[in-house]
């Protein structure tokens, strides 16, 4: 096979599921080469990973900086690609991507009023915790700029976030990639008598409002068997689950278990997969450092494309699912109705080799030869 593209993928920080997820969709791009950068833990744990046997993965050296090491790497801009996964509050470390001539780089944007937009002064004011924060952010912004104006595209994950980096930046820069694909073997519900309702992510009334699951858990009585309420992620606010587990403790047909934590991907996946559905109950804006994300709109959240890969539907509030074509309104589900609803997913995501071809558009790869 001849190898036409070189895609490098570095990813500075934890966004390792997307490399995970992405794996098997590269692979069927059959005339492009992956190397990903990331850290050492990070590399140790994907370098187990069955997905991405077909990986090449490199680290930097012990005590080299981020900044340090994206600046000695030897990138041919003939053939090579490079794909910043996560930008974070750290564009420092990527500026020099943007000094080389012909070099074709993209960059995932997760946050963009953090990238495109304007911080709240008010918020910046509100601590000196804050205050120190934003001025950092300002301290950033000149590397910020260069390197997103240098950039050959940016990368989002729905339309309607490209439709916010459109209005932001005035101009038609952002391509559409989503952060999963269906599953190329269909997952079947599980067999029990059992409703398994899973809630992943990490449990913190910061960006989840967990009045929501509580309201659900008292509205929906099982007709048989028991409901489990499965929350999997890691435990910053307690007293979110000592508040539903006071709930539950009342009822004959529910039932909680906490798992914490999740290091590996592969047992997340089983996770995910054990339930019947999932809930997103996410707060509509959160805050990254003093810029102010809409949900949907200018960032995502993660349980969404969660759902998408381990083939679940996912329920979220109405204006989520106004935005996120594969999620359902939380309202319409009814848990009786089958082993999750009869509801059906406003629109199909896309199959690998789709997603695949997503790619090859994107980056302006060439089709694989017949």
């Amino acid at each position: 096979m001849q190898v036409l593209s070189t895609l490098h993928y570095i990813e500075a920080f934890d966004h390792t599921e997307l490399i995970y997820r992405w794996a098997p969709v590269w692979e069927a791009i059959g005339d492009l080469k992956v190397c990903c950068h990331l850290g050492k833990l990070q590399r140790k744990q994907l370098e187990a990973a069955d997905a991405t046997s077909s990986i090449a993965f490199l680290s930097p050296d012990d005590g080299e900086s981020w900044a340090r090491y994206v600046d000695r790497l030897e990138l041919d801009p003939t053939k090579d690609i490079v794909v910043v996964g996560t930008l974070g509050r750290r564009p420092e470390w990527f500026k020099t991507l943007a000094t080389r001539q012909g070099l074709r780089y993209w960059i995932v944007l997760h946050n963009l009023n953090y990238c495109l937009g304007k911080p709240s002064v008010a918020r910046a004011l509100s601590s000196w915790k804050a205050f120190r924060s934003h001025v950092r952010d300002l301290a950033n912004t000149s590397a910020k700029q260069v390197l997103l104006d240098g950039a050959t595209g940016w990368l989002v994950p729905t339309k309607s976030m490209k439709t916010s980096a459109d209005k932001l930046s005035h101009r038609d820069k952002t391509r559409v990639l989503p952060f999963a694909c269906m599953p190329t073997a269909k997952t079947n519900e599980p067999e029990s008598a059992e409703h398994m309702v899973g809630v992943p992510g990490t449990v913190t009334e910061k960006v989840r409002d967990y009045g929501l699951v509580e309201a659900f858990v008292r509205k929906h009585r099982v007709s048989s068997g028991i409901c489990i309420l499965f929350l999997f992620g890691k435990v910053v606010d307690r007293k979110v689950v000592a508040s539903l587990q006071s709930i539950i403790a009342k009822r004959e047909d529910w039932e909680m278990i906490v798992c914490g934590e999740v290091e590996s991907m592969n047992k997340y996946g089983q996770m995910l997969e054990s339930c019947n559905f999932l809930l997103a109950p996410v707060r509509r804006t959160s805050w990254y450092g003093s810029f102010r994300e809409i949900v949907g709109r200018t960032k995502m959240t993660g349980v969404y494309f969660d759902a998408v890969a381990s083939g679940r539907r996912l329920y979220a509030p109405r204006w989520l699912a106004e935005d996120c074509p594969y999620a359902i309104p939380l309202d319409e589900l009814d848990i009786n109705d089958g082993r999750s609803t009869s509801s059906a997913i406003p629109q199909t995501p896309p199959s690998q080799e789709e997603l695949a071809d997503l790619w090859r558009s994107a980056l302006g790869l060439k089709e694989t030869p017949c």
